[in-house]
């Protein structure tokens, strides 16, 4: 194999590897949605940092990531967001000095024709990361 065709199909496999990480872990089933929100994603809300900054943090998240709000008061936030076949609904709950991420969202099975519950496990984590980004800042706003 020529040294051409050798870097082209490493190139391939190492964009088809990133291609599948980032659409990576969608977990389908009433089974999955349940285990995932009896142990769901949370982020720690730091002690300088109230609860209104914490649901600040959480919504900034969420928008930047083009979720739309659909509900917020004082202790949590709901975001929306249709997309792959998803329509995805997550609530973000300040829990214990933590902002938990619950799940209840549905995927559109192709071979069935029908929305599942489903854990679009990947979107979450972004989601995640974002906020624990952003959190500390919050602290800043609220002095």
């Amino acid at each position: 194999m020529s040294i051409k065709k050798l870097n082209l199909a490493i190139l391939l496999v190492g964009a088809l590897a990133l291609f599948q990480t980032g659409c990576s872990g969608t977990r389908v089933g009433d089974y999955s949605v349940e285990s995932y929100n009896q142990n769901p994603l949370s982020v720690a809300i730091p002690e300088d940092v109230d609860t209104a900054g914490a649901i600040r943090a959480a919504e900034s998240a969420l928008v930047a990531r083009r979720w739309v709000i659909i509900d917020k008061g004082d202790e949590h936030v709901t975001g929306k967001l249709r997309h792959r076949r998803f329509d995805a609904t997550v609530n973000i709950k300040v829990e214990d000095r933590h902002l938990v991420i619950y799940s209840d969202s549905l995927y559109q099975d192709r071979e069935k024709n029908e929305m599942t519950p489903a854990v679009p496990y990947g979107w979450l984590k972004y989601l995640q990361e974002d906020i624990q980004k952003s959190i500390p800042y919050q602290a800043y706003r609220s002095s």
